[in-house]
């Protein structure tokens, strides 16, 4: 039976088995004839051979292909023979043979197979041609020539480079010779992507070769540390896995020498961030040589990273808290002491270690309180941590942090993710707490968590509102009504206060009611007549509708008869003016953003202008006629009247510091109750 072998053990093997030899280059040609992999287990009479040897098996009654590296072997020797191709020293020709079986495979029916097959194929090649002493020097140039003039088709690289991990541990070459092409691949290959797929090839392909070829792996390592940092990638591969190998004693005997050099140390300590499993020994030793380099700059980004491999590592042993804590005191040292680029990788790191809540929490807060600290360049990776950190008082914590240093910022729509998997009701009182809060950032950053948490207008807050001391809902109302948004948004969280035991806070909040309405007039009552099963009080309604009616009566209603106070009259050109210019940058945006964002976007393929103007959707009939998309809000009446006194009056609100004294008439009410 033929085991999982890499593929040029399995050419040995089929080449030096005749009987198995013949039999694939049977089954290879009824492939081709059949175009397709579906041959028929009686049209093979040795069918029973590749069965018995794992290469294809038995599904009813076809034969099908189950090893594909056997395969590409057979198809290699196929046509080999059929394209009277010799192995010689230009990989070019080596690579013509695969792009003729590969346009076969594309063309015939091997759609779940060919990938593979085709990338065993290039593998073989690339073993064939190494083992004939051959060097791949002239067909990279060509690689580097081809990326220059198609830098967007690099398919072609790709291919090459994972063959070429894939074959890594067979290639026959010399230590320069691997590492020139090493070296050169790395460069090709090199991204900004987060995960890089095609260097994962590569790199996996040193991991094999290290372990199977561990002295070769070393001499490969120190001539890569000779090299200096041209071979930046070879060396933090070969430091981690060298290190799963041996352990402390490659550190202390291989490495050590080449940590002089602060290039090359920087290599190593990014290597040593990458070992999995690291046992007490390995992490005192880890400790050790950030105190021996901790004051060199350059390799403070990746001392933090061996920090925080420390940390992540899964491996429990007796002292595993005490390092936690020595390398998160650490690291902030590093936030203390070295500025925004280290610590830019720390928090960004942090966020996929598990656990550990307060020190990660302490250490956004010593980050937060750095001078180096902005928004701009922070917040994405303190994202980042909320994705995976559900610690609602550490958020509310570090948020608070954050609206103390860059007060009046709209925190909440950054951290939705977040706020939409807290429990609604510990969410709803850190909401409470930060709107009823005396500081205005704070009062505005619950305002802020409220918005991207209310998902429809009529959001209620899960708390007992009336349960709150009569000071806290005075202030809540207050608190909140400074939202800037709609008043429907807000004010239907607050009407259980209108239900509220203290006089003060009942009275207090209906005025503020009435005074709403000279804003936004029928809104307000609606809001109050759609809702009033919440507080259940009549008179309610119809006092600050009367109200209502006779602010209008008295300072609207009689303007209507007088033509002179009439914009509409008096102003009419400017107003269609504005009109036409508002329609057509409003449509202008909606089109930019329908194309960079819409849902439209998403579906856009299958979606088809039709005759007549409409959308015609694929399977249905007719058209679909195009309708109108309309879209309004709400703005106050005095930003109309009085643009200016409006926004400075509301940003004074907004923006100023409540002082305990301010409520001690408040306070004086209440008691007197």
């Amino acid at each position: 039976m033929i085991q999982k072998y890499e593929i040029a053990k399995l050419y040995d093997t089929i080449n030096n088995d005749d009987f198995l030899d013949l039999t694939l280059q049977a089954y290879i040609l009824c492939l081709i004839e059949k175009e397709g992999d579906s041959v028929l287990i009686e049209d093979l009479k040795e069918a029973n051979e590749l069965i018995s040897k794992n290469i294809c098996l038995s599904v009813n009654g076809l034969l099908k292909i189950e090893n594909s590296a056997a395969i590409a072997v057979g198809f290699y020797k196929y046509f080999k023979t059929e394209l009277n191709f010799t192995e010689n020293n230009i990989f070019e020709s080596y690579h013509n043979l695969y792009l003729h079986v590969a346009k076969f495979l594309k063309a015939e029916g091997y759609a779940s197979k060919k990938e593979d097959i085709s990338r065993e194929l290039l593998t073989l090649l690339i073993i064939r041609f190494s083992k004939n002493g051959f060097l791949f020097v002239h067909y990279i140039d060509q690689l580097e020539e081809f990326d220059k003039i198609n830098p967007k088709s690099r398919k072609r690289i790709y291919e090459f480079v994972n063959a070429y991990g894939n074959a890594l541990t067979e290639i026959k070459a010399k230590t320069e010779v691997l590492y020139s092409d090493l070296t050169r691949l790395f460069e090709l290959t090199e991204s900004e992507a987060t995960y890089n797929s095609n260097q994962y090839y590569l790199l996996e392909g040193l991991r094999e070769f290290t372990i199977k070829k561990t002295e070769q792996a070393i001499v490969l390592f120190e001539y890569s540390c000779n090299c200096n940092i041209e071979s930046g990638k070879i060396i933090t591969a070969l430091t981690a896995y060298l290190y799963e190998i041996h352990g402390e004693i490659f550190l202390s005997t291989i490495a050590q020498p080449y940590l002089a050099n602060d290039l090359v140390a920087e290599c190593i300590f990014y290597g040593l961030s990458m070992v999995k499993g690291i046992e007490h020994v390995g992490a005192l030793s880890y400790l050790k040589l950030y105190e021996s380099n901790k004051d060199n700059e350059v390799l403070i980004v990746a001392l933090s990273k061996m920090l925080l491999n420390l940390i992540s590592n899964e491996i429990k042993y007796n002292k595993k808290e005490e390092i936690d804590k020595a390398c998160f005191e650490r690291l902030e040292n590093i936030l203390v002491n070295y500025g925004a680029l280290p610590a830019i990788k720390i928090i960004d790191q942090m966020a996929f270690i598990k656990g550990h809540e307060n020190y990660k929490t302490h250490l956004l807060l010593t980050l937060i309180d750095q001078s180096y600290f902005n928004m701009k360049e922070f917040l994405r990776v303190i994202e980042n941590v909320y994705w995976r950190l559900d610690d609602l008082k550490s958020f509310k914590q570090v948020l608070t942090a954050i609206a103390d240093k860059e007060p009046f910022r709209d925190l909440g729509k950054n951290f939705k993710n977040f706020i939409n998997k807290c429990d609604k009701k510990e969410l709803d009182w850190t909401i409470i707490e930060l709107v009823t809060d005396n500081k205005s950032s704070r009062r505005e950053l619950g305002n802020s968590i409220f918005n991207a948490n209310r998902l429809q207008s009529d959001y209620m807050l899960d708390y007992d509102l009336l349960s709150l001391a009569p000071l806290t809902q005075y202030k809540l109302w207050v608190g909140l009504c400074q939202n800037i948004g709609e008043p429907r948004n807000y004010l239907i969280a607050l009407l259980p206060l209108l239900n509220s035991n203290s006089e003060t806070v009942r009275e207090s909040f209906i005025s503020k009611l009435e005074e709403l309405t000279q804003d936004y007039a029928g809104h307000i009552t609606k809001a109050l007549d759609d809702y009033s099963h919440i507080y259940k009080r009549p008179e309610v309604l119809e006092r600050v509708t009367k109200y209502r009616d006779e602010f209008f009566r008295i300072n609207a209603d009689c303007k209507e008869g007088i033509a002179e106070l009439n914009p509409y009259e008096t102003q009419y050109r400017l107003l269609r003016e504005f009109n036409k210019l508002h329609n057509r940058n409003f449509s202008r945006t909606i089109e930019k953003g329908a194309k960079e964002n819409s849902f439209l976007s998403m579906i856009g393929k299958t979606v088809k202008l039709g005759k007549g103007g409409g959308w015609k959707f694929p399977g249905r009939e007719g058209v679909k006629k195009l309708g109108h998309i309309q879209t309004g809000m709400v703005l106050p009446r005095s930003l109309f009247i009085y643009p200016e006194e409006y926004n400075i009056q509301c940003g004074i609100e907004q923006r100023t510091d409540w002082e305990e004294e301010q409520f001690d008439l408040i306070i004086q009410l209440i008691a007197n109750e």
